[in-house]
């Protein structure tokens, strides 16, 4: 694995009307050589890291796959691992488990179907299981959480039922991926999945869309019991056509943000809702031009917000990062971004009270486009930052790409080792084995060989690459 690293410093690129004393907003632009990569989702780790999934197409340029980067706590890179089967694969989200790392992801397959995907990693980066979901139909995966018992919930957006409209997909897993209760959200308007959050006591909210027209429609919000029943359902019933984008809990409820489509373009919006589905209060912040916000996290004395933004910043497109007051009142905003574009996706508050945010950015790094991540240094926004940019490329996954000969198949060796791997032409002297981080494992001469190696490595995804000066396409072999 080869890392190349750049440092520059700079200032922000936007200023809003506040005066404070600049501080150093830390800045990673990291993804592989040539690839075009976007991050959809960060949480943080219990050891004060930090794990990120994307998606690239780095390995091929006609398909995608799942990156996930775990980071350490000064933000350098533990280690990265790609995730996928044959075709378009993309990350829809990542949780933090009691034992692991859940990625959801949804697959468009080479016969034009979609599927939903479900990894379950440990904090090695060694897969533990996968899981298949989804309707017999078309189905798009949106978010995963974790409950406090183990469990994970799935949110997704299905086409299973086109008579009924779109619906919101949601399922609840136990810790080994078996579906504990699922449920279709949705009445005969199609009702677009956003995002979903877990309290304390398993209770489920999830936060949607109900369109009225191509653009968008009404705010939308259930609470679910841990046992799977309803407990309230939310419309806010606001004059206008809003599209939601993301939501977290407080104290007192559930706040949740999007934009309001407008004849100006798309403006910010924050709505709070209390814990019984009572609508606390909404607040608009028209401004010139496309405003959206992608996260939300609650910061003990109010809400941090980040999103995108062609208004302010150099670029097309830049990141607008907020914070409000506990009722929703702006008290603070910066804009982020280089020359070029970039776009805000997730956000959080971590457990020393700090934002960071992760998407995409254009303007730093040597691909087309880079996954972006940026930390400040408290849970407040100021007017200005100084930057501390660090452009992480690799190229970890040199040669290894898709082909578009035989699917997947499922094999059960001598020793009932399964592995699960694209079918290679041979198994040769020098034939190499490495590990979803790039790190040789073993030589192997033929099937035998392999199946003598995989009994001993811990579950995962590997690699085989023949050594020579003519080299076919690698393989990934997975052992569940």
């Amino acid at each position: 694995m080869r890392f190349g690293i750049k440092t520059l410093l700079g200032v922000v690129l936007g200023y809003m009307p506040l005066f404070t004393f600049a501080q150093t907003a830390e800045v990673r632009s990291l993804g592989f050589f040539e690839g075009q990569e976007e991050c959809v989702e960060i949480a943080e780790l219990t050891n004060g890291g930090y794990v990120l999934a994307g998606t690239t197409n780095a390995n091929n340029l006609w398909n995608t796959d799942v990156f996930v980067y775990t980071l350490n706590p000064d933000l350098s890179i533990s280690w990265v691992t790609m995730l996928g089967d044959y075709g378009l694969n993309s990350a829809n989200g990542v949780a933090v488990l009691q034992d692991g790392i859940a990625v959801l992801t949804t697959i468009l397959s080479y016969d034009n179907a979609y599927q939903l995907r479900l990894y379950k990693l440990n904090f090695d980066g060694e897969l533990i299981f996968t899981r298949d979901l989804g309707s017999s139909d078309w189905d798009f995966g949106k978010r995963v959480r974790a409950g406090n018992d183990g469990s994970i919930f799935l949110l997704a957006e299905s086409y299973a039922n086109q008579e009924s409209g779109i619906q919101c997909l949601v399922y609840k897993l136990d810790e080994e991926g078996n579906i504990v209760w699922e449920k279709s959200l949705g009445d005969a308007s199609n009702d677009i999945p956003a995002d979903l959050a877990v309290d304390a006591g398993n209770n489920l909210f999830v936060l949607g869309t109900r369109m009225i027209n191509e653009e968008g429609g009404q705010f939308q919000c259930w609470k679910f019991n841990a046992d799977g029943s309803e407990a309230w359902y939310f419309n806010p019933g606001l004059t206008g056509s809003y599209f939601a984008r993301a939501m977290c809990l407080y104290n007192n409820g559930v706040v949740a943000t999007g934009h309001e489509i407008t004849n100006q373009g798309n403006d910010k919006i924050i709505l709070g809702v209390d814990d019984s589905g009572m609508l606390l209060w909404d607040r608009h912040y028209p401004l010139e031009g496309n405003q959206s916000l992608g996260g939300i996290a609650y910061t003990g004395d109010g809400f941090a917000l980040a999103g995108e933004s062609d208004t302010f910043g150099a670029g097309g497109w830049g990141v607008y990062v907020m914070k409000s007051d506990p009722n929703g009142w702006w008290n603070g905003a910066a804009v982020f971004g280089g020359a070029e574009d970039e776009k805000a996706y997730s956000l959080i508050v971590d457990s020393n009270s700090r934002i960071l945010f992760a998407g995409e950015t254009d303007s730093y790094g040597d691909g087309t486009r880079n996954a972006y991540l940026v930390r400040l240094p408290t849970n407040n926004v100021l007017a200005e930052y100084i930057l501390s940019l660090e452009v992480l490329e690799q190229d970890s996954f040199t040669d290894i790409s898709e082909k578009l000969t035989p699917p997947a198949q499922k094999f059960f060796l001598a020793s009932q080792v399964p592995i699960i791997f694209h079918l290679y032409p041979e198994l040769s002297q020098g034939t190499l084995l490495f590990n979803s981080q790039g790190r040789r494992v073993a030589e192997i001469s033929d099937l035998e060989s392999l199946e003598w190696h995989l009994q001993s490595l811990c579950s995962g995804m590997y690699f085989l690459t023949p050594i020579s000066s003519d080299k076919t396409n690698p393989f990934r072999v997975f052992k569940p």
